[in-house]
């Protein structure tokens, strides 16, 4: 356990932190020496590149899991909150780029990672900060807001004129 405690105080995100403290010792020689080979070429990469880029991580487990659901619904500003996951993405593959020749596992694992980049794009073009959803979202979010502001006149216009005219009184 002070082992675990030690790993996770070093570890910049909560869901690094979480890891070591579920680790447990292995009697497995297999498991443990690919425990080693993963840690030697995490101390190299560190040695090459510096720290991965996950520093700005978001934790956005419980917003992905709940969207596994079919039929759930994801809030926009759930939505925006993901942008910086998907941002991270690019960085880190960049970063296992770099240190691929020295870290060949790590960097193509690193290298591996989806490219999310048109996704990441996408949410940046059709949410505003707060997620609120933009009338350029899409064509059809544009012509629907258009509507709505022109029956919303017409509402406005009807009622002004109803209130304009003379009351039949009691």
């Amino acid at each position: 356990a002070h082992t675990q405690g030690l790993l996770a105080h070093d570890t910049p995100t909560l869901m690094g932190r979480e890891g070591p403290l579920g680790l447990e010792p292995s009697t497995d020689l297999i498991q443990i020496q690919a425990a080693l080979a993963e840690t030697g070429q995490g101390r190299t990469a560190l040695g090459i590149a510096g720290s991965p880029p996950w520093d700005v991580i978001p934790d956005v487990r419980e917003t992905l899991e709940r969207a596994r659901t079919i039929g759930a619904v994801v809030e926009g500003g759930e939505l925006v909150a993901l942008i910086p996951l998907l941002e991270a993405a690019g960085r880190l593959a960049g970063y296992g780029r770099a240190i691929a020749t020295d870290a060949p596992e790590l960097g193509r694992a690193l290298g591996s990672l989806p490219t999310v980049g048109p996704l990441r794009d996408r949410l940046r073009h059709a949410l505003d900060d707060d997620g609120t959803l933009r009338d350029d979202a899409s064509p059809a979010v544009r012509r629907v807001r258009a509507r709505l502001r022109g029956l919303r006149r017409e509402l406005v216009k009807r009622l002004g004129g109803i209130f304009q005219q003379p009351s039949a009184g009691p």
